[in-house]
């Protein structure tokens, strides 16, 4: 089991974010949105939605939403949610997504780089690809690599509640030419009509 698998259905990984902010999240979704030109009753996946912030305004502004992520906590959690237009499975985002052809997909809050192999990445490229109409969208939320490099913090501590949380972070070298393989994959996969 990798790292991510068994992470995101810890309590602490729910306590570590419970400050995420739903006002950002909702002023994020309304221009993404609009900027798009989406109509309302567009299809949109979701992708790796975690406790479901992004899926249930998306749902709120008229929008028919899939939300899949891989843990399985809070995709239960999320269900509280679900109607007609809102529905929300465990989903892995390497694998085919069941699903009729969609008008977007959203892979948000840098949901996407954990996995070790270049093959990987490209099985999550494809689930994508096939899951859209032609001329669909795929918006893919990842790290300003230079401003990250700049910008990084090494070691730091964050408290929520009685847990102090030491969070550790580090460049590779190898992450610039796996940045850039990604960075060569998305242009080529926006560029793909079918």
């Amino acid at each position: 089991m990798e790292w991510f698998e068994s992470w995101f259905d810890t309590p602490y990984y729910h306590l570590l974010y419970s400050n995420r902010d739903y006002t950002e999240a909702e002023n994020f979704i309304t221009k993404l949105t609009a900027d798009l030109q989406l109509p309302p009753q567009s299809k949109i996946i979701d992708l790796a939605c975690g406790k479901g912030r992004h899926s249930v305004f998306l749902n709120k502004l008229g929008y028919d939403v899939l939300g899949l992520d891989l843990s399985r906590q809070s995709i239960e959690s999320d269900k509280q949610f679900e109607n007609q237009t809102l529905i929300f499975e465990v989903h892995d985002m390497r694998n085919p997504i069941d699903a009729d052809p969609m008008d977007a997909v959203f892979n948000l809050f840098t949901s996407f780089g954990y996995f070790d192999k270049e093959n990987d990445d490209k099985k999550v490229f494809q689930s994508v690809y096939n899951a859209l109409k032609p001329g669909g969208y795929f918006v893919l939320d990842y790290l300003n690599e230079e401003f990250v490099r700049n910008t990084l913090v090494p070691e730091t501590t964050i408290t929520r509640g009685d847990i102090d949380f030491k969070i550790l972070k580090k460049s590779k070298a190898d992450t610039s030419s796996k940045t850039s393989v990604l960075k060569l994959m998305v242009s080529r996969f926006i560029s793909l009509k079918k």
